[in-house]
């Protein structure tokens, strides 16, 4: 695994983009078909994507990339395109979590190639974010344990992940 840094200004900023979100009228009158009450998620989320391109930045400097954000509460596209790739970040701040976990409905309305799992501790000076690995959609779907949780939920465990050295 790989353990990206990000600073209190990236915190800041995620929190920022979180309310931003949050106060989107779209997305407040939305029913969450994914069945995630958390209000913490977009910012878990979000603080996910910063790793991710920190990471990429530092590890694959070559590697031109494209965010995609939801600014607007448009249908989602993914957190990031590489290429034709679509990726999409999935991060929790569980510390002792051991799965990529992902609604089944979710799963089913976005089709991205690549998932990458984090995981997230806030700490003093901002927060260190684990990067646990990375499974491509057919895979995820074929290997995927479904559970029922609060909704059909698609879960794999992190040790089964790829390692993110060998995501390029």
């Amino acid at each position: 695994m790989s353990s990206v840094h990000v600073d209190e200004q990236g915190v800041l900023d995620a929190l920022s983009y979180s309310d931003k979100i949050l106060g989107l009228s779209k997305i407040q009158n939305t029913p969450n078909y994914t069945g995630l009450e958390n209000p913490g998620r977009f910012f878990i989320g979000e603080l996910g994507e910063i790793a991710f391109a920190t990471w990429l930045d530092s590890n694959h400097p070559e590697i031109s990339y494209k965010r995609l954000r939801n600014d607007a509460g448009h249908s989602d596209d993914g957190d990031f395109l590489i290429g034709s790739n679509h990726i999409d970040v999935k991060n929790t701040a569980h510390p002792r979590a051991r799965y990529l976990m992902m609604p089944k409905a979710q799963f089913s309305l976005h089709h991205r190639q690549i998932y990458v799992a984090a995981r997230t501790t806030i700490a003093d000076g901002g927060a260190n974010v684990e990067m646990c690995g990375w499974i491509d959609r057919q895979h995820f779907e074929d290997y995927a344990e479904v559970i029922n949780l609060k909704v059909e939920t698609m879960r794999l465990l992190l040790d089964k992940l790829i390692p993110m050295e060998d995501l390029f």
